[in-house]
């Protein structure tokens, strides 16, 4: 599938943060990226449209980053 082709990409670019940051835990990537996604949807409904997509980015790095950390620690879930 699509998300399968871009995974190395992906890998290449979360990893190396990943290492950097094995001192957080994985959970705090994903709690910060909930706390995130709802403040962009907050942002969209709001008509902020580029605050919106600018949360709705960094929710999606904060999820590469909870699970390349997960990875990086030997605590991913599949």
């Amino acid at each position: 599938m699509f998300d399968e082709q871009l995974r190395g990409i992906k890998d290449g670019v979360f990893d190396p943060l990943a290492r950097l940051l094995l001192a957080v835990p994985p959970w705090f990537f994903s709690v910060a990226g909930l706390l995130v996604g709802l403040m962009a949807a907050v942002a969209l409904w709001q008509q902020q449209y580029v605050l919106g997509f600018g949360l709705w980015f960094l929710n999606r790095v904060f999820d590469g980053l909870d699970g390349a950390v997960a990875r990086q620690c030997g605590k991913q879930s599949d």
